[in-house]
């Protein structure tokens, strides 16, 4: 199986020290002619569904031998396989082990994991399939600036929490937050228009 150089990210959604061992690690599984990759810490969930390979990506010589439909990679050595510059990597899921080879700029690295036991969280089932009551477009960037501004300024575990309220599909979204000090925190982020193509 060959996964896209942007994958690695995932793994940050990964638990280090919890009582299910089975979610420090990223959920690697076939998805018709591509893959999905799926990382938990419990809080928060992301989901990458590909529907195929990166065809321009090589499989670095890497033999295809494993027959598993799916593998919990840890989540360490599953980023540390995504360099930089890297063009993605190519795994093979084997019985109670993965092979995984990617280019560096050493060269070509190659590393064998025993995968990780343990039943996944069912996913499937918090993710909503209903229909959301509205949708808005954010630049994720702008987003996680504000956040981020938010919570140095909050800079206490008692106060880290932020309520962000949604009103209209292309009003602003508002963050609201306190802080230790007394101060109130108001923040303000604009949804992408709808009408014009999402810039960077």
């Amino acid at each position: 199986m060959l996964l896209h150089r942007n994958l690695g990210a995932v793994a940050a959604l990964t638990e280090e020290d919890v009582a299910r061992y089975s979610l420090g690690g990223v959920l690697i599984e076939r998805f018709g002619e591509g893959y999905r990759a799926v990382a938990t810490n419990g809080r928060a969930l992301i989901v990458v569904e590909s529907p195929s390979e990166p065809t321009e990506l090589p499989a670095y010589g890497l033999e295809f031998v494993g027959d598993q439909p799916r593998a919990i990679i840890p989540g360490e050595h599953f980023a540390s396989m995504f360099a930089p510059r890297g063009e993605g990597v190519a795994v093979d899921m084997k019985s109670g082990a993965v092979s995984m080879v990617s280019a560096e700029k050493g060269g070509i690295v190659r590393r064998d994991v025993k995968t990780l036991d343990g039943r996944f969280p069912d996913y499937a089932t918090v993710v909503p399939k209903d229909a959301p009551k509205f949708t808005c477009e954010v630049n994720p960037i702008r987003f996680l600036d504000m956040l981020k501004c938010l919570s140095e300024l909050q800079g206490d575990d008692e106060y880290e929490r932020v309520t962000i309220e949604f009103r209209e599909p292309e009003t602003p979204l508002v963050f609201r937050g306190k802080t230790s000090h007394g101060q109130t925190l108001i923040g303000m982020v604009m949804p992408l228009s709808k009408s014009k193509e999402a810039a960077p």
